[in-house]
């Protein structure tokens, strides 16, 4: 009987490291997102748990982002955090889009911007901004290994 609970708790333990690994492995981009666009930790997490996936459940947010407490946050934090993120990330032609009854997810064109470093630089709106700002034929060809995210 005893072997018997051993077991169940390897599988369990075996279980739960698989998990810890997936998450580090969603959330190892959050610090260069923060950085490159000037968001908090906790922004750059929920941008890089959305990249990742390019679309992600709001329950899926939810626990990428609280798994390390022992306490639920409240569920209007998201939306406030997502309102503060969506600011900072507008001038850099970066949009959130909420689906309704799904979640939340990124553009194809919000996506590339945020996996490829290359392309961080010339958002529509810097383009805008500037009419000498001209990129070479060879910026806009799709991103190779160089990517930030993986698709």
């Amino acid at each position: 009987m005893a072997r018997t609970r051993l077991e169940e708790l390897e599988a369990e333990n075996e279980r739960l490291r698989y998990q810890l690994a997936e998450l580090k492995a969603a959330l190892s981009d959050e610090g260069d997102l923060a950085l490159r666009f000037g968001l908090t930790p906790t922004e750059g997490r929920i941008l890089a748990l959305i990249a990742r996936r390019g679309r992600i459940a709001h329950e899926a947010l939810h626990r990428g982002l609280y798994f390390d407490r022992s306490e639920p946050a409240e569920p209007k934090t998201i939306a406030v955090l997502l309102v503060r993120l969506r600011q900072k990330l507008k001038p850099h032609g970066i949009e959130i889009r909420t689906v309704w009854g799904v979640g939340f997810e990124l553009p194809p064109a919000s996506l590339a911007v945020i996996r490829c470093p290359r392309d961080a630089a010339v958002t529509p709106s810097a383009m805008m901004q500037s009419s000498s700002a001209r990129v070479p034929d060879e910026d806009k060809a799709p991103c190779s290994n160089s990517c930030s995210l993986s698709a």
